[in-house]
């Protein structure tokens, strides 16, 4: 029995193993899964299994451990079936005997709640009843074929072993199987079938049951009923009964009764047809309640104008002509149908008449030659109106010439004339006309074939026009906006040539005559038209014609590499003419302009006619003028040499503008494009982001810039991208054939190879699961999509890609050692697997993959080898390389094990803790900082989150010391049978507090105040002072006059978690010698009482100063002397107050403008200002003047800033030779307050042969001259080299007084001049006098 056990458990991992490598793809395998830990296992739990030796499904026995693998008996037990105590029980419907195994899962499912559809996790089912055992799911993975079905009780039988040996019946089902019976009722609208006394148009039938229906009775007609091809036939009782044994169709067909109905009889007619009910029939028989459909149809010409029924006329429907009665057929009746159909015409009146005269409106002409010509009443239809009918008149001699009242014959129509054209005052004249009806959906159009002639008479009186003088208009081109503009110009008035009298008109009724409509003055014809009481008349006038508005348009548009842009440019008006200019970047990215001209002439532009070359074009005009080399910025001086065509040099500035507008724009969004040579006339073709420019431009309009942006999309359509070369059918290639494939693609545009730029991308898998991206076609083994596409461009195709394979070697894989037992060491414990090439011998260099499931846990599987405590089983796979195929998994690779025990005993120890009162105390568990391992039986990569979180085991913190305690992170049970957690020490320090006392005073023989304190330390957690607990002060003792130290009295008081320290500083307890109380009289100036108040003061004391009592001063007023006052007799004190002033006082603080102070000033302004004026100062500094006089504005603290600089004097100085002889004299710059300045100042002032006797400072006389003395300057000769003279003492450091000012200090480039001395001594000297200078100049700069 054993071996029987153990033969299935073996075969149960097997299995196991099996589904994980087929999980694994070729030739990546699927992702590691890292095995599940064991968690919160108790030694209990541990020792309890071990003692009863209980196992699950994936657990073995020590011994088992040791060796999973024993023989295997041939025989196979036999299958146990176990039924559950509380089975399921359900119906299921099925319809048909057929049913897929996967539908039939999902209604299992939902009829009794089981969860099989789970996939590698669900159970394996089977289906067992009725003389029927089929498994309908394997492993949670339902089957997709079909099965037969009966109607009757199965049981749903779940397999609970891996060899599915045992089985246990999870649901009772009762199968029931039904079949679908449809209805199909035609040839009467009230027919149905009834089923159990209800109306239905399909019925379910359970199988081995039968269907027993009815139809509806419908008057007049029968019925038939069809089961297929078969009639069946009711009983007496009308039912009707069928067995289905499949789903079925049953055809239910009413007719109509011959010997039941309506009789409708249709009297004789002419001139067209009637039909009943679609038929023809001078009879017809329309079974009773049934519809009687009358429809009359007229003949070619004719009209339907009335339908009666038994002589009672009916209203028809028309449509085409055809008039439509629907009725009833009732029972016992009978009916008789007329038609009258009459021909259509038109009738004419005799000798018509019509009043007209040239000009009348349209619609008053044609309704007067309707009323005159048209007899309605013998007319038909007899309702004709003029709404109904189109009225033409014979414009020439032949009868194609029939035209619309309102035509006007073209220029080359000599031989027509207008209606009413023909008349002359003699002669009145008459026309031919014709009239057509052209119909409805009742009446046809009829046409009067004979011509019709109108007499036409005008019998108006005479009219005059009175017009505005110096009218003015805006130019337009359009003849309709000049008359518009012209009638409200002149503003014309027309009266009465006899009576006066002001005839009503409107803008219609007149008609214009002028010369080319320009800008400037005009003389302008007005005629009036006349209406129908007066004739026409006219009048010339001048009018002023000015500039019109212009809108350059411009057409944005995204076009398709290959097609072309629609116009780009156009005007509002459209005569205002627009050059386009388009620039931008091209796909190449090359800079594109070009020029649109050449709709444009040079009349076009001037808006008047140039001679000869008018009818140039501009763009042609360019041309003849540039050749190809013209540029966009000469295009002003194309306008400029036009202006100069026109007479009188044209009105031309503003286009001139317009186009400077324009390059600029153009200079803005494509800089350096402006050189660009010019595309005259063409649009851009290759794909790429353009400006369009639109400049109005004709001188009768004012000028307008317009921009817009044109697109070129690169092409999408009638391309295709192919392959180079086509692969093998499989898409599988050698390694060695990769080599030589020729890899890549070309793009076809009409079946025709083009340049694009073309991008190759490579993307796949190597051969060891390695994700691979490359744009050169990759020639390892393994699987990859080569894909191609074209980015940027003239064209966009879609990319296409391909997969292929390039293909490896076999393999064979075996395990070195089977079997591994180690301690847990947080270290990996791997087994051994060795591949071995087809000639049997191990291949170097190449790794297999060894995968480990964990016993107890069953299908966890890992590629990483073992670490955690637990018994493992290994098997080996290789995936295969560059050069070899993976591994077949055999019983050689396929089974190993490793064994891991657990640690006996570890121990953690937890930091110790020092913190301040009310400090955040984080405890967060940081290997290494706030707790160590130092136990080595614990591995390093343990440590690092051993434990799961810290705790103090006082929560409150208060000051003190208490214990860290921590608790293990989940799932270490797996490793470790006991790890010991020490307890670390937190200690809390009190928090420090500095307090100081308040100043206390009394006087002799009062008692003691309260002592108080003060603290501005923050406490922690949001606590207030109050909980510092009590803070008790004492004072030394002593009732003398004197000051006594305050010190803190009964700590104990205070809250421990405080350490509070006083500070015992300058304020002291004070006793004051005795006091006396004074009565303070405070009044006014003229000695008025304002406010009495009393004061304490020293017993012996005799006055007190002011200061005492500031605080005593009544608002609105101030003291008016400060100092002290005398204490009458009577102990009162009398204070004189006065109004406080409407002024304030305002610091003025005068400052370089290096922000250096130099002196400070008080000015008195009135308190509402909130500036002061530099003239109001009166003490600026001495020496310094204001940078900038005027208001200074006064800040918040009644301060102003005044920026000054020093002021500057001019200083004569007089050269002189050493005997004191002038030499020469000259001036020089230096600030007002220097007494001195230094040569350096003066080396450019040195008359030329000259040079300084002395280097150094010079003194500034009271009269601001200075003397230099100079000598003649002369080349020394080649000195001997002198002696090393002595090292000059260090100069004594000037005063500030002696310091030159910075206008004075030399610049680097002066150079001290040599002396003639050349002795050692003089250049001793010499060089003691350049390094003075030296130093002072540094020192000042």
């Amino acid at each position: 029995m054993k071996k029987q056990y153990l033969a299935k458990r073996l075969f149960a991992l097997i299995l196991a193993v099996s589904v994980c490598a087929a999980a694994i793809p070729v030739p990546v395998r699927a992702e590691e899964t890292t095995a599940s830990q064991e968690t919160d296992v108790s030694e209990e739990t541990a020792a309890s299994e071990e003692e009863t030796g209980q196992q699950d499904a994936f657990t073995l026995s020590e011994e088992q451990q040791d060796d999973p693998m024993p023989e295997m008996e041939n025989d196979s037990p036999s299958a146990e079936v176990q039924t559950q105590e509380q089975a399921e029980s359900a119906v299921v419907e099925v319809n048909g005997n057929q049913i897929k195994k996967g539908e039939l899962v999902q209604k299992i499912e939902e009829a009794t709640g089981l969860k099989i559809n789970q996939p590698l996790t669900g159970p394996t089912v089977r289906l067992v009843g009725n003389g029927a055992e089929e498994r309908i799911a394997t492993k949670g993975v339902p089957h997709g074929e079909n099965m037969s079905l009966k109607s009757g009780q199965y049981e749903v039988q779940f397999s609970t072993n891996f060899v599915d040996t045992k089985w246990e019946v999870k649901a009772i089902l009762e199968i029931k199987v039904f079949y679908q019976v449809n209805f199909n009722v035609t040839g009467a609208p009230e027919g149905g079938v009834l089923v159990d006394g209800a109306e239905s148009s399909t019925a379910k039938v359970y199988e081995n049951q039968s269907l027993t229906f009815q139809t509806k009775a419908v008057s007049g007609y029968e019925v038939t009923v069809q089961n297929g091809e078969e009639v069946i036939t009711p009983d007496k009782n009308g039912n009707y009964t069928i067995t289905p044994s499949a789903n079925q169709e049953v055809s239910v067909i009413y007719q109509v009764k011959e010997a039941e109905g309506s009789k409708v009889t249709v009297e004789a007619t002419e001139n067209g047809k009637v039909t009943i009910n679609g038929k023809e029939d001078s009879e017809a028989i329309v079974p009773v309640g049934g519809q009687i459909v009358i429809e009359a149809t007229p003949g070619n010409g004719y009209a339907v104008t009335a339908i009666a029924v038994n002589g009672e006329a009916k209203t028809p429907v028309f449509e085409e002509r055809k008039g439509k009665v629907t009725l009833t057929a009732e029972e016992g009746q009978n009916y008789t149908v007329t038609v009258t159909f009459k021909k259509a015409q038109i009738a004419v009146k005799d000798d018509p008449t019509v009043s007209f005269y040239k000009g009348q409106k349209k619609e008053i002409t044609l309704q007067k030659i309707f009323d005159a010509v048209v007899d309605g009443t013998n007319s038909v239809p007899d309702t004709l109106s003029l709404q109904d009918v189109t009225i033409q008149y014979k414009a020439g001699y032949t009868g194609l010439t029939w035209k619309e009242i309102d035509y006007i014959p073209g220029a080359l129509e000599v031989t027509l004339h207008e209606f009413g054209g023909k008349a002359t005052e003699e002669n009145p004249a008459s026309e031919q006309v014709r009239i057509k009806y052209t119909g409805n959906e009742q009446y046809p159009g009829a046409e009067i074939t004979k011509d019709i002639t109108v007499k036409l008479e005008d019998n108006r009186q005479e009219s005059i026009i009175e017009v505005q003088q110096d009218a003015s208009m805006v130019y337009s081109s359009e003849d309709a906006e000049v008359k518009e503009r012209l009638y409200q110009a002149l503003q014309p008035v027309v009266k009465s040539s006899e009576t006066g009298e002001i005839i009503e008109t409107t803008a219609e009724d007149f008609t214009y005559q002028y010369e080319k409509m320009t800008v400037g003055t005009k003389s302008v014809t007005l005629t009036y038209k006349g209406n129908d009481a007066y004739k026409g008349s006219t009048v010339t006038a001048n009018v002023l014609v000015e500039k019109a508005d212009s809108y350059a348009i411009v057409n944005s548009q995204n076009i398709t590499y290959g097609e072309t842009f629609e116009p780009v440019f156009s005007s509002s008006p459209l005569d205002a003419n627009v050059i386009g200019i388009i620039a931008g970047a091209d796909s190449s990215m090359g800079g594109y302009l070009s020029l649109e001209a050449s709709s444009i002439t040079l009349n076009d532009l001037a808006g008047t006619d140039i001679p000869v070359i008018g009818t140039t074009s501009l763009q042609k005009f360019i041309t003849d003028m540039y050749g190809d080399e013209f540029k966009i910025r000469q295009l002003t001086d194309v306008i400029q040499k036009i202006a100069n065509l026109i007479p009188g040099g044209g009105n031309l500035g503003q286009i001139l503008d317009g186009i400077n507008q324009a390059i600029t724009i153009i200079d803005q969004v494509a800089p350096g494009i402006l050189d660009t040579k010019v595309v005259l006339g063409k649009t851009p073709e290759k794909a790429g982001i353009y400006t369009a420019i639109g400049i109005t431009a004709n001188a009768n309009y004012k000028t307008s810039v317009n921009v817009g942006i044109l697109t070129v999309s690169p092409k999408t359509t009638n391309l295709k991208l192919k392959f180079c070369q086509e692969l093998p059918e499989n898409g599988k290639i050698k390694y060695a054939e990769a080599k030589e494939f020729q890899f890549g693609a070309q793009l076809y545009d009409e079946e025709k190879p083009v340049e694009s730029n073309l991008q190759m991308l490579y993307t796949g898998v190597k051969w060891n699961g390695q994700p691979v991206v490359s744009s050169e076609p990759i020639l390892e083994p393994g699987t990859y999509i080569e894909s191609a596409c074209v980015l940027n461009g003239d064209y966009a195709v879609a990319p296409i890609s391909r997969k292929y394979t390039v293909e490896r070697e076999k393999t064979v894989l075996k395990f070195e050692k089977r079997k591994l037992t180690a301690t847990y060491d947080g270290e990996e414990h791997p087994l051994k697997a060795v591949i071995y090439g087809e000639d049997g011998e191990p291949i170097e260099g190449v790794e297999p993959t060894v995968i480990y499931t964990n016993i107890k846990t069953g299908l966890d599987v890992t590629t990483q080898a073992p670490v955690d405590a637990g018994s493992y089983m290994a098997t080996a796979f290789f995936a295969g390389n560059e050069q070899y195929k993976p591994s077949k998994i055999t019983a050689e690779n396929l089974f190993g094990t490793v064994k891991i025990k657990r640690v006996e005993y570890a121990e953690v120890q937890i930091c110790d803790l020092t913190t301040t009162y009310g400090d955040l105390t984080e405890l967060t568990p940081v290997y290494g900082e706030t707790y160590v391992v130092t136990d080595e039986r614990i591995p390093e990569k343990d440590r690092d989150g051993i434990l799961n979180e810290l705790h103090c085991t006082d929560s409150t913190h208060q000051a003190g010391t208490h214990e860290i305690a921590g608790t293990l992170r989940d799932g270490l049970n797996g490793n470790y049978k006991h790890i010991e957690v020490l307890p670390g020490i937190h200690t809390v320090k009190p928090y420090e507090v500095t307090v100081w006392p308040s100043a206390v005073s009394k006087y002799e023989g009062e008692e003691d105040p309260e002592l108080t304190w003060n603290c501005e330390d923050s406490l922690p957690n949001g606590e207030t002072l109050a909980s510092l607990g009590d803070i008790i002060l004492t004072r030394e003792p002593g009732e003398e006059a004197g000051t006594y130290d305050i010190f803190l009295s009964d700590e104990s008081k205070i809250n421990a978690n405080y350490q509070v320290t006083l500070i015992n500083g300058a304020d002291k307890f004070e006793i004051k010698p005795g006091h006396k109380t004074i009565i303070l009289n405070f009044v006014d100036e003229s000695g008025n009482p304002v406010l009495s108040t009393d004061i304490k003061v020293e017993s012996d004391a005799t006055y007190f100063h002011t200061s005492l009592i500031q605080d005593k001063v009544p608002s609105g007023w101030e003291l008016k002397d400060v100092g002290d006052i005398a204490i009458a007799e009577d102990n009162t004190a009398t204070v004189v107050l006065r109004e406080k002033a409407h002024t304030k006082d305002v610091t003025v603080n005068y400052v370089t403008e290096d922000g250096e102070n130099v002196g400070t000033e008080s000015v008195t302004v009135e308190k509402e200002y909130d500036y002061i004026e530099t003239s109001w100062l009166k003490e600026v500094p001495e020496y310094y003047e204001i940078v900038e006089p005027g208001k200074v504005t006064i800040g918040e603290d009644n301060t102003a800033e005044v920026v000054v600089r020093k002021t500057m004097k001019n200083v004569i100085v007089n050269f002189v030779d050493e005997s004191g002889n002038p030499v020469l004299s000259t001036d020089i710059k230096v600030e007002s307050d220097a007494t001195y300045f230094h040569t350096s100042l003066i080396q450019d002032k040195i008359p030329s042969g000259w040079e300084l006797k002395e280097v150094g400072d010079v003194a500034i006389a009271e009269d601001n001259t200075a003397t230099v003395v100079l000598r003649a300057s002369k080349k020394p000769e080649e000195p001997n080299k002198p002696e090393e003279p002595d090292k000059p003492e260090k100069p004594n450091k000037p005063s500030d007084s002696d310091r030159p000012s910075e206008s004075e200090k030399p610049s680097d480039s002066h150079k001290v001049p040599m002396t003639g001395d050349q002795s050692p001594v003089g250049m001793a000297a010499l060089g003691l006098l350049a390094s003075m200078g030296l130093l002072i100049s540094r020192k000042r700069k």
